[in-house]
């Protein structure tokens, strides 16, 4: 789930500039701006990047419908705010501002439901997002009790055997506990061996499912290998921790696992 970390003002089209919470403001075109923070490219056409933590207001323009979709959103009205979004992606011509369309659009295909469609847009956009923040946004299944529709299990069976590990992991999530279970962890178990980020996710995938009741020391293994995930990918394998923990009796270790 996405929390919004800058504030932002409206002002005219031309005019683009991030105030810092020290009172200066920096005035540039708007390159990107997203979680990671916002990336300015200044008048002598030197870039500098403004974190999160540095930003207390974005000045810059967004259109009538981008700005609808976007509280459309907010009320969870989403058939809308897919509407108005898709206009708005039409309307608009700047590169940061699409990919924010585009980010409010899987979403709002999230809330929806839309499973499918939204993975698709999740992987169109993890080719130019390779950061933490955007694979901790991947839509996984972490609750055993999630139905999926049958058109989402139908895309997972084909990202199962995609080149791409994402698509691949994405897959494996939506069918353990169907009957490709066993397919599904057979790519999870494989996965495990790719970069930390990816393989850590698959593992903790596995836990969901694990052949035999976990142990108190397999359990102790799990949290330690959450602690070296990126702070952003460890809540869905931490919620599954705290599953597990509970169903082994472990009530005090599950309750902090879910806090």
């Amino acid at each position: 789930m996405m929390l919004t970390v800058l504030a932002i003002c409206f002002c005219q089209a031309d005019v683009e500039a991030v105030v810092l919470h020290n009172g200066t403001k920096i005035v540039g075109e708007i390159v990107e701006n997203d979680e990671r923070g916002v990336r300015l490219r200044r008048s002598g056409g030197n870039e500098m990047l403004c974190s999160p933590a540095e930003v207390r207001v974005v000045e810059t323009h967004r259109s009538p419908r981008h700005q609808l979709g976007q509280s459309s959103l907010d009320r969870r009205d989403y058939e809308v705010a897919l509407s108005e979004l898709r206009q708005a992606r039409d309307e608009e011509k700047r590169d940061w501002a699409l990919r924010e369309i585009d980010r409010l659009r899987y979403r709002a295909f999230l809330g929806k439901g839309d499973l499918d469609e939204a993975a698709k847009l999740y992987l169109e956009i993890a080719e130019t997002r390779k950061d933490a923040e955007w694979l901790g946004e991947a839509p996984l299944v972490w609750a055993e009790d999630e139905a999926l529709a049958s058109n989402a299990l139908a895309a997972a069976r084909g990202w199962l055997h995609e080149e791409r590990p994402l698509a691949q992991l994405i897959g494996a999530s939506w069918l353990i506990g169907t009957a490709q279970h066993e397919d599904a962890r057979v790519v999870l178990d494989e996965l495990q061996t790719l970069e930390p980020r990816i393989g850590g996710l698959a593992r903790a995938q596995l836990w969901r499912a694990p052949m035999t009741p976990p142990s108190t020391d397999d359990l102790a293994r799990w949290r330690l290998s959450i602690s070296r995930l990126p702070e952003p990918l460890r809540g869905g394998p931490m919620f599954v921790l705290a599953v597990a923990q509970r169903r082994a009796g472990l009530e005090k270790e599950s309750a902090i696992s879910y806090l």
